[in-house]
């Protein structure tokens, strides 16, 4: 079973550019656009407004809790404190507590009043694959994520499954550790050898999988 049942969301408050003001390394070429709406699910070929109840009231609450990932694309210090009234107003209409939602972005740092206000908050990795970089660009990837880690803005780091070994191995910080294999299946990932390393880690807190339907678990 899982304690974490998640989905993947974008967040828009009335910004159309997306930055990400991360450490000077290859990023992965995944920018988007955003429609000038305020409020915005995004997912290849499943874009629709994040309102409806069911999204957010519904659906499986494993252990009586579950908890549902936001991966806000465009924070900004413009858009900052409309997002946060934004997520403060989700809480309200669909009763939930802050703790059951994990907030994700780049911007790490605008992440500071979120996590006050009880929210889980991570900084996502935006760097290329590890086997794509050179081994100066990694270490400067693990020394920004430790300052990321030092920092106490956030509770965790969120990234592809690619870089858990090397963060695993080289970043030597206590912060909670968040991942996905979108194409592997739960079937799949409980098969291999690394998936069982990764379940067995106690400071990787989420792991997302492929499930049936259009969202990960």
């Amino acid at each position: 079973d899982f304690d974490i049942v998640t989905t993947d969301e974008i967040l828009d408050c009335q910004s159309q550019e997306i930055r990400r003001d991360a450490p000077a390394l290859p990023e992965r070429r995944n920018r988007r656009r955003l429609p000038p709406r305020r409020l915005l699910r995004c997912h290849p070929r499943h874009d629709h407004d994040l309102r409806p109840p069911a999204r957010l009231a519904a659906g499986p609450k494993p252990h009586g809790g579950g908890k549902l990932w936001l991966d806000i694309k465009n924070l900004t210090p413009q858009n900052q404190t409309a997002i946060l009234s934004e997520v403060d107003s989700l809480c309200d209409d669909y009763h939930l507590t802050p703790d059951r939602l994990i907030l994700e972005s780049p911007e790490w740092q605008l992440l500071a009043p979120f996590t006050r206000q009880g929210y889980y908050t991570s900084c996502y990795v935006p760097y290329d694959k590890p086997s794509r970089l050179s081994r100066s660009e990694i270490r400067a990837g693990i020394d920004s994520l430790r300052r990321v880690a030092d920092s106490g803005t956030v509770r965790g780091l969120s990234f592809p499954g690619w870089w858990y070994a090397t963060i695993r191995r080289h970043l030597r910080r206590s912060i909670d550790l968040l991942t996905w294999k979108h194409r592997t299946t739960q079937f799949e990932f409980f098969l291999t050898s690394e998936g069982w390393r990764m379940l067995r880690d106690p400071q990787l807190k989420v792991i997302l999988v492929k499930d049936k339907g259009h969202y990960h678990r």
